[in-house]
This record gives C-alpha cells, sequence and structure tokens, in this order.
C-alpha cells in the first residue's frame, strides 16, 4: 500500500501553496511526503573542476551544483511548516520533469501527487504545455494541483 505522497516543487509561491496542502493531506492521511526537485547541469560543467570552497580541493564543478541544489530545496522547504508528525524525503533529480514524475507515479510508492499550477495562457502554454497539465493527463494516480489565489479586486 502506497505511504507516500509525491510533491514536485519549482520554488515558485505556487509549489510552496502546494507543499503547505500537501502537509496538511499527510496529516489526514497519515502519509509522508517525498518533495522532489528537478535541476539542470549545464553540459560545460559535468567535467570540469574548480576548488571547493572550503577546502580549495579540486571538485567537479557537478557535485558543487549539486551541494548549491540541495541547499535551496532545504532553503524552500524550511520556508514551510511542516507538522512533525510527517515523514518528509528529499530528491533532487535530473531530467523531464513531467517524464521523471510519471515514472515515479508508476512506482507504486505514492498515493497521490500534489503540485502547483503555473497559470500560463495564450502562446507560452501553446509552445509549452505545462509540467502540470502533462502530469494529470499521463498519471496512473490521483493529482491535486494547487493554484495560487488570485487577489480579488
Amino acid at each position: 500500500m502506497p505511504t507516500e505522497i509525491l510533491v514536485p516543487l519549482d520554488y515558485t509561491e505556487e509549489s510552496r501553496k502546494a507543499l503547505e496542502f500537501a502537509s496538511a493531506l499527510a496529516v489526514q492521511l497519515g502519509l509522508g511526503l517525498t518533495l522532489l526537485h528537478f535541476w539542470q547541469c549545464p553540459p560545460v560543467a559535468r567535467h570540469a573542476k574548480a576548488a571547493h570552497p572550503e577546502s580549495g580541493a579540486p571538485t567537479p564543478i557537478a557535485d558543487l551544483l549539486v551541494a548549491g541544489a540541495k541547499a535551496e530545496l532545504s532553503g524552500f522547504v524550511s520556508q514551510v511548516s511542516i507538522p512533525a508528525e510527517v515523514r518528509v524525503k528529499s530528491e533532487l533529480r535530473e531530467g523531464n520533469p513531467t517524464e521523471e514524475i510519471i515514472t515515479l507515479s508508476q512506482s507504486g510508492a505514492y498515493s497521490w501527487i500534489v503540485m502547483g499550477t503555473r497559470g500560463h495562457t495564450g502562446l507560452s502554454h501553446l509552445m509549452h504545455g505545462s509540467t502540470a497539465e502533462g502530469v494529470v493527463r499521463l498519471s496512473p494516480i490521483p493529482v491535486i494541483t494547487v493554484p495560487l489565489a488570485k487577489a480579488q479586486a
């Protein structure tokens, strides 16, 4: 039986709202959270080295970028109050977000996917679509999308 909620994060206000919602849902359902962020390593950094900021030793730039991405993920997550009873795992992945989220959704480990929506419209939406839209269409498990509430006039 799946025991986790998958929460893809892109560090937007929408994904912060999705994390807040997923945290509340996790408490109600007794589930854990798997927080997922995608990053891209520039090709030039794959084999290059730089001095490690603390030791000065030659270190692959990709390793330094991964360490920075992990710190960024931790910093983002620390902005949300997640109840102590919720188990939280964080995962950093490289790759196409839609494809990777769908692959994870097929693993049997997750009950739900909770993610933010950016609300793209017009040409941007036509040209790029959205990760949330792709996940909603292709996921074998329920997907909850959390929009950012619009200010009322």
